[in-house]
């Protein structure tokens, strides 16, 4: 079986999530091809155009929900500039079509909910098409749609439709309507491949301070990177460093992190680019704090759980349901004394010890790429029989 994956970028957890789950599926007998967008550093698409050469193609895709990230007044002018650039989503989904019958692709299987060209070309070529929803949709959430009746339409006329976790289930069905028949509609929470991350060495007590880490790219607001400044702040007195991991950009958002830190005076906050592999979390800190309550997902959360690291997380969003009470504390999302309060608890290096053991085993059973693999491999059959 042949599937080509439709992605809205070479960089960040749902493309990781979806280059796994294709190595995991090549394994069971699926060849597995690439159309990405154009978006995100240069090095990460250089990546993957290397690892899987003439199965790889860039593209300019057309991202159809609201640009709620930039200021008013730029919202339709990026719109524009997309639709212009896109050529109207003819160029994206013109390589679509092309990549489908060069190299006679069964399935496309978009892994976004915020680019239709996956499915529009699938419609065309009368090609079974899954629709791998990564994000939280709807007006309130971070991802509202430009146009939602066609969104809608658009998820009920293809073959199946993967929601990544619990939340994004709950948010697509408020989307679509609670009355609407979701016959093709599954939850497959995302998989990892769990034998890259080694167990964690026996922490020492005594250790100078407790290091505390959040992962997240400086390129949008949405991660919340100023609540974790806010939160160093507010823990400034107790023995904690606090660790920022990801790409810096040369954005007047990254700009204005950096200006906030310097304005509070924090001597206990390092930006330290990104980690060069997720498996070093276990190096690289002690706690994952994770000040985001609208992910859709929380890979992150998961990386930290299998690298026995414990996590103090926003309520709402994905991550609650990754997480347990004996591996993570789950805290309201703005309410910054509460993080506070969480990170005090894990000072201790045997209740650090204890959440890290209980978070491995917990993503050992249920977040394993293999098992997620089958789940989707199962669909394939479904949809292609």
């Amino acid at each position: 079986m042949r599937v080509l994956h439709v992605m809205n970028g070479a960089m960040g957890g749902a493309a990781k999530s979806t280059i796994e789950l294709a190595g995991a599926l090549q394994d069971k007998g699926v060849e597995s091809f690439f159309v990405s967008d154009d978006d995100g550093p240069s090095d990460a698409r250089d990546n993957l155009e290397r690892s899987y050469r003439k199965r790889f193609k860039r593209t300019q895709l057309f991202w159809w929900n609201k640009k709620i990230r930039a200021r008013r007044w730029k919202r339709p002018l990026l719109n524009s500039k997309m639709w212009i650039q896109s050529l109207a989503m003819t160029r994206g989904t013109l390589d679509i079509i092309m990549m489908a019958r060069k190299f006679h692709i069964d399935v496309i299987h978009t892994n976004t909910s915020l680019t239709p060209e996956g499915f529009i070309a699938s419609k065309i070529l009368r090609r079974p098409h899954v629709w791998h929803i990564r994000e939280r949709l709807g007006a309130h959430e971070p991802f509202p749609m430009l146009v939602p009746p066609l969104a809608r339409h658009g998820f009920r006329l293809s073959d199946a439709v993967i929601a990544n976790s619990p939340s994004t289930y709950r948010c697509y069905k408020s989307f679509c309507g609670e009355n609407e028949a979701y016959d093709n509609l599954s939850v497959i929470e995302n998989g990892l491949d769990l034998s890259l991350f080694k167990q964690r060495k026996k922490q020492q007590t005594g250790q100078a301070k407790v290091r505390v880490g959040m992962i997240g790219h400086l390129s949008s607001p949405v991660k919340n990177h100023a609540r974790f400044i806010d939160i160093a702040h507010a823990a400034e007195r107790l023995p904690l460093s606090f660790h920022i991991f990801g790409h810096i950009p040369k954005t007047a958002y990254a700009s204005d992190l950096k200006q906030q830190a310097e304005k509070l005076g924090l001597k206990n906050l390092y930006f330290e680019g990104p980690l060069s592999h997720p498996a070093e979390i276990a190096n690289m800190m002690d706690v994952l704090v994770v000040p985001n309550g609208t992910e859709s997902f929380g890979r992150v959360a998961v990386e930290a759980m299998v690298s026995e690291v414990p996590v103090v997380a926003a309520s709402g969003g994905g991550v609650s349901d990754v997480l347990s009470e004996q591996c993570g504390v789950i805290v309201p999302a703005s309410h910054i004394p509460k993080y506070v309060d969480a990170l005090k608890e894990l000072l201790d290096v045997d209740t650090r010890a204890s959440f890290g053991l209980a978070g491995r085993k917990r993503a050992q059973k249920l977040f394993d790429i293999d098992a997620c693999a089958d789940k989707v491999l199962r669909i394939y059959k479904g949809i292609t029989s």
